[in-house]
């Protein structure tokens, strides 16, 4: 089983808490932030893939550092263009990788 997480968004929904600087999913909302959150319950599946979008890069990477998250795949989308294309594009790497019959679920890292 592959884990994915989708772990995009503009961060305004939540706002003043969730800023375009500081999105949900990297705000401490329930002591620890929905990304990790949702990293650690991947981890228990297996190595798990993130999509999320460049501009999150920084965050995202630090977040893995923080976590001790080794070998966990990313996939920096130039930008956001909601879930289907996001979805379209982990079929499209995993069947490059040869996985196209490997079971995948995917989780959101946000509420």
């Amino acid at each position: 089983m592959i884990p994915v997480i989708l772990s995009g968004g503009s961060g305004t929904r939540l706002w003043p808490v969730s800023r375009q600087n500081m999105p949900k999913q990297f705000c401490n909302i329930f002591g620890k932030p929905l990304q990790t959150m949702t990293l650690e319950r991947s981890l228990r599946m297996g190595t798990p893939w993130i999509i999320t979008g460049k501009s999150l890069q920084t965050l995202t990477e630090l977040n893995l550092r923080e976590n001790k998250a080794e070998g966990v795949k990313v996939v920096y989308e130039p930008f956001g263009k909601n879930t289907a294309p996001a979805i379209a594009v982990l079929c499209k790497l995993l069947l490059l990788e040869g996985k196209a019959n490997e079971i995948v679920e995917i989780g959101r890292a946000h509420v």
